[in-house]
């Protein structure tokens, strides 16, 4: 049998008192920090809502811009027909090619936005659903 003396006891008695009152002292911190992670996360859905309204923005671009260059291949199979050449046709290729090119630009951006984002808050989702990290287990 393991018996301690009244001191021993006494002594571990204060050490757990003083792991209760460091428990205790976070616990008073981690309130303090849950406000804060709410705050945050409503700040996170916001800008999800932004990034939703800026995908809706650019499909909507694509389609417009879909459809100019549709009608400009229009224009310019109407020409190799035999329409006399026009250089407003000329103008209207150099200003598909800019737009395109600002186009695909604005595409690139919003992808790598994108994937960034969604990785993001898939590894916090993960890292929150995981069981193996439970902090009850």
């Amino acid at each position: 049998m393991n018996t301690k003396t009244h001191l021993e006891l006494h002594n571990e008695h204060l050490l757990w008192k003083s792991d209760l009152n460091m428990w205790l002292n976070d616990l008073d911190i981690w309130e303090h920090e849950m406000g804060e992670l709410l705050d945050n996360l409503r700040i996170i859905e916001k800008a999800i809502d932004r990034h939703v309204e800026a995908y809706q923005r650019h499909m909507r671009a694509i389609r417009e811009h879909e459809l100019d260059i549709n009608k400009h291949e229009l224009d310019l199979k109407l020409l190799a027909e035999g329409s006399e050449y026009d250089e407003r046709l000329n103008h209207e290729h150099q200003l598909q090619a800019q737009r395109h090119m600002l186009q695909k630009e604005a595409h690139q951006r919003l992808k790598k936005f994108h994937y960034n984002l969604a990785g993001l808050i898939s590894k916090l989702r993960n890292s929150l659903v995981d069981e193996t990290n439970s902090p009850t287990r």
